[in-house]
């Protein structure tokens, strides 16, 4: 695991946001949010756990903070569903839809209005 590249990313999801508003979102100190910047926390889980939850709250990809690869949209959807099962234990299809949505909330309106339209499939990336 890449700590200072995962700092990067998590500077870039800051944006222009200061540290100290940045880091009162996941209840980090400022001396905490300069430290995972600079890839100074060195603890792997502390740092995956702080990862998982930015990407939880501000709606980002967790394999791409940790590993700076960008995945399409089926093998984001298909990590997702993954992850969802292996962590929430999550063994029937509603209980992993419902673990996607609590991670991409802004989603669920879009996806009804696919299904509606009969057009799940962009959703998922299987059409372009």
């Amino acid at each position: 695991m890449n700590i200072v590249g995962i700092g990067k990313r998590i500077k870039e999801i800051r944006g222009r946001r200061s540290q100290t508003n940045f880091g009162k979102l996941f209840d980090l100190s400022l001396m905490q949010v300069r430290g995972l910047e600079k890839g100074a926390l060195t603890k792997e889980h502390v740092v995956r756990g702080i990862a998982r939850e930015i990407a939880e709250k501000e709606s980002v990809n967790y394999h791409w903070i940790l590993t700076g690869e960008k995945k399409d949209s089926k093998e984001k959807t298909d990590m997702v569903l993954r992850d969802s099962q292996a962590e929430f234990g999550a063994d029937s299809p509603r209980q992993i839809i419902r673990a996607y949505f609590e991670l991409y909330p802004d989603r669920e309106k879009k996806l009804s209005a696919l299904i509606r339209n009969k057009k799940i499939e962009h959703f998922f990336g299987l059409i372009e």
